[in-house]
């Protein structure tokens, strides 16, 4: 039992680094996720649990799963007290974004093919721009609330960075079930690109208008004790 305990998990470390698990050679890692044989000594590549072979994307998940959580409340945590001050938060989102993408993308996009992996990386892209365009749009309504919008985009801070983290760890396990299932390249692949695109520019759309006519209100608001609208009265004078 202990023989197969480590042998293993030797092979499981292998598989980890791209090599077959019983003679070690580099092998791709299209190969190990659909578990086809080793082309040089013509083992399996599955991923080994005592004597049981598994699916080595459920093993893989399992340890993703773990550093994405505490990556979440560690981001999550700083992400609500940059909400305090507004605008900052915006900054600290797309910060919070890249770190998100080197710490916990990064390793599982190395399990794709390179049409998978384009596309991937475009969507994950896509979702981190239209996060931040939202949560700019948000920023400018809720900037002239002062007492209420601290509170508000701290909560708000960690909503998009669950939201990031989630939506960006399904775009890339969705990816890697189609290897497992063996399914190949198609219109499912670049579909959601597209409705990621067209999503960021109805949202960018819908926010210049929004911002537009929030400033008009405030510009044609009357300023006290002068008679004028507050364009007239900073634009004018007195």
């Amino acid at each position: 039992m202990d023989i197969a305990e480590n042998f293993a998990e030797h092979s499981n470390i292998l598989l980890q680094k791209h090599r077959c698990g019983r003679c070690a050679e580099a092998v791709s890692a299209v190969a190990i996720m659909r578990q086809e044989d080793c082309s040089f000594c013509g083992s399996s590549l599955a991923w080994q649990s005592g004597n049981q072979q598994v699916n080595v994307l459920n093993a893989l998940k399992k340890k993703w799963r773990v550093r994405k959580w505490l990556i979440f409340i560690l981001i999550a945590s700083l992400s609500f007290f940059a909400g305090q001050v507004p605008l900052l938060q915006s900054v600290f989102l797309v910060l919070s974004l890249m770190a998100v993408h080197l710490l916990l993308i990064r390793k599982p996009l190395q399990w794709l093919p390179t049409g998978r992996k384009v596309f991937a990386k475009m969507d994950i892209k896509l979702i981190g721009i239209l996060i931040a365009v939202f949560n700019l749009i948000i920023n400018v309504l809720v900037m002239p609330f002062i007492l209420v919008n601290g509170v508000f985009l701290a909560v708000l801070g960690m909503l998009n960075t669950f939201l990031f983290v989630h939506c960006t760890t399904k775009v890339i396990e969705s990816r890697l079930k189609w290897e497992v299932e063996k399914r190949p390249f198609g219109a499912h692949d670049w579909m959601r690109t597209a409705v990621f695109l067209s999503l960021i520019c109805m949202v960018s759309l819908a926010g210049g208008f929004i911002v537009w006519g929030m400033v008009d209100v405030i510009s044609s608001m009357s300023v006290p004790f002068t008679g004028q609208t507050l364009s007239e009265f900073v634009f004018e004078g007195e």
